[in-house]
């Protein structure tokens, strides 16, 4: 099973780093070709951004790639750390999840909705704890339970309130395709403005095939 799906793992790393490279154009008006990305320090690091075109490159870039099913999310944001998830609605559907990943609080909301409406709700809230947790640095290492969203609405901001700075972030949901959900956090703010790129399969391919 695990050889089965080292292609598919590989494909969908590399359209994550092909995003990214469209993103950063798409914002600073380069050439994506000019943008190397490094490989992550460690399992599940982000890639780190470096400009080969030329001196003098936009400090304080971070930027973080997530992949389900056939999804492939890639974000980028200037002044502060950022995370993104996407996880498919079937992969938090195992016995045990909610106990392990969810808050007391975001185990009650799912149980009260509907048999067929919960797949995406324990997902929406997993992929907000996901999101966060990488924006602050410290991924699956952290307790997931720990970050509560029963209640958030599409975009949810904390505060500091622990005198720490960076504590704070804010996560918002994003658009993807039935039968997945994704979000983007930024540590460090509690204002989000999220420009979204939906891209097509033809334009990654495409892009891939020249480069």
């Amino acid at each position: 099973m695990a050889t089965r799906r080292q292609p598919l793992d590989r494909a969908r790393s590399t359209a994550g780093r092909i995003l990214l490279k469209i993103l950063l154009a798409e914002e600073f008006g380069i050439d994506p070709a000019s943008v190397e990305l490094l490989a992550p320090a460690g399992r599940g690091g982000k890639p780190e951004l470096c400009w080969v075109a030329g001196p003098g490159g936009p400090p304080g870039l971070s930027a973080n790639i997530s992949h389900a099913g056939g999804e492939v999310v890639a974000a980028v944001a200037r002044g502060a750390s950022v995370g993104v998830d996407v996880e498919e609605h079937a992969a938090t559907a195992f016995a045990g999840f909610d106990d392990i990943a969810l808050s007391p609080a975001e185990r009650a909301a799912v149980a009260l909705l509907p048999a067929r409406l919960r797949p995406r709700a324990r997902t929406e809230f997993w992929v907000r704890k996901e999101a966060v947790l990488k924006a602050l640095g410290v991924g699956l290492r952290g307790n997931p339970a720990e970050h509560c969203f029963a209640g958030a609405g599409r975009q949810f901001a904390l505060a500091d309130t622990r005198g720490q700075p960076g504590s704070g972030f804010t996560v918002q949901l994003l658009r993807t395709s039935p039968g997945h959900s994704a979000a983007v956090g930024v540590a460090g703010c509690t204002a989000l403005s999220c420009h979204e790129l939906p891209l097509a399969e033809a334009v990654i391919n495409n892009y891939e095939t020249k480069t």
